[in-house]
């Protein structure tokens, strides 16, 4: 299981009121603890809703798109200066995804 598809399927476990690193005794109290994990319930809808994603919506791209416009040509100039390409290169990835998941996650 990738780290993606665990955050999301402890994110669901959590939004339905369980705690995953709880023993399972105390998550499903009675006989039917022995052999559930939270794995087996939500890691399945976790990667639905990852795959949903998979083809950015008009609104996340524009997110990406403004991200990266606003960093001023002083902060570009420095990150430049002071980080290898691929430093720099993963942080403004890293500033884009969260844009665009940002967007996603927007009630408009």
């Amino acid at each position: 299981m990738s780290e993606m598809v665990e955050r999301v399927a402890r994110a669901l476990a959590k939004e339905d009121g369980k705690d995953p690193d709880a023993p399972a005794w105390v998550r499903y109290p009675g006989p039917e603890a022995y052999g559930i994990c939270w794995r087996d319930q939500y890691v399945g809808k976790a990667m639905s809703a990852i795959n949903a994603m998979l083809e950015p919506t008009d609104a996340m791209v524009e997110a990406a798109w403004t991200c990266t416009k606003s960093v001023s040509a002083e902060e570009r100039m420095a990150s430049e200066l002071f980080m290898d390409s691929r430093a720099l290169h993963a942080a403004k990835m890293k500033a884009r995804w969260s844009a665009m998941v940002k967007a996603a996650l927007s009630k408009a």
